[in-house]
């Protein structure tokens, strides 16, 4: 199966083994940053030892996640992607999503 990445209304799809690869190097990088922020893992690995060990990434949270943005980029470079049916050439591909807002845990529900 060719690996591609399908942006769409209703989403978007991840296929075959490179794709994954990228939605896997996105999730770790989501993980190093909520782990920065102080939330933790109940059981298991960290996303910042997974980085080192998998990956040989080294250095505090804001280096992993420069060097994981550059094998993202890396990645992405090698998987077509599609926008509602239509290629695009990787120098078109729009920026990932980044959060941009804080949690604070601090703060009272509100409601």
């Amino acid at each position: 199966m060719n690996s591609h990445i399908d942006h769409g209304a209703g989403g978007t799809m991840f296929a075959g083994a490179q794709a994954v690869e990228v939605f896997r190097l996105i999730t770790l990088k989501s993980g190093i940053k909520l782990e920065a922020c102080g939330i933790k893992a109940k059981r298991g690995q960290t996303c910042r030892s997974i980085a080192r060990k998998q990956y040989g990434i080294k250095g505090n949270a804001a280096r992993q996640v420069e060097q994981i943005d550059a094998l993202i980029d890396q990645a992405r470079a090698q998987v077509p992607e599609y926008h509602d049916g239509a290629l695009v050439k990787p120098t078109e591909l729009p920026a990932l999503p980044e959060i941009t807002h804080p949690i604070d845990f601090g703060a009272e529900p509100s409601g």
